[in-house]
């Protein structure tokens, strides 16, 4: 049996609307997949799986530009929730976020829709 290693491929910065959400994202050994944690995960915490090839390239800090965002609620008090579209360029794939601020809550929350949901540009 191998052991399961993780090597740090990119971290993802996305912004909106003033705030960021961090990611990294690291490439197992043995398939050769994507997994991500969050900003304040330890390497030590569960990944989780993305399937997708990881690019074998030296770790890189990246800000993915936004392609495009649904507003979805809005009010007069600051709260915001949107559906957000980010390409990440170095895999050719976008990811689908979620993003709410407001209705109590001063940090914002954010949300991958679902692990499964990044697609390729090409289709």
């Amino acid at each position: 049996m191998n052991e399961i290693k993780y090597t740090k491929e990119a971290t993802y910065v996305f912004e909106y609307n003033g705030d960021k959400l961090v990611q990294h994202h690291y490439r197992d050994n043995l398939l050769g997949l994507r997994h991500y944690i969050g900003e304040f995960d330890s390497p030590n915490d569960s990944f989780r799986r993305l399937n997708v090839k990881g690019t074998f390239k030296p770790h890189e800090t990246i800000k993915p530009p936004l392609i495009g965002e649904r507003v979805y609620y809005q009010d007069d008090y600051g709260g915001l929730h949107a559906e957000l579209f980010f390409l990440l360029p170095d895999i050719n794939r976008y990811m689908i976020l979620g993003y709410g601020i407001g209705n109590g809550y001063y940090e914002p929350t954010w949300m991958i829709t679902s692990t499964t949901e990044l697609y390729s540009l090409e289709n």
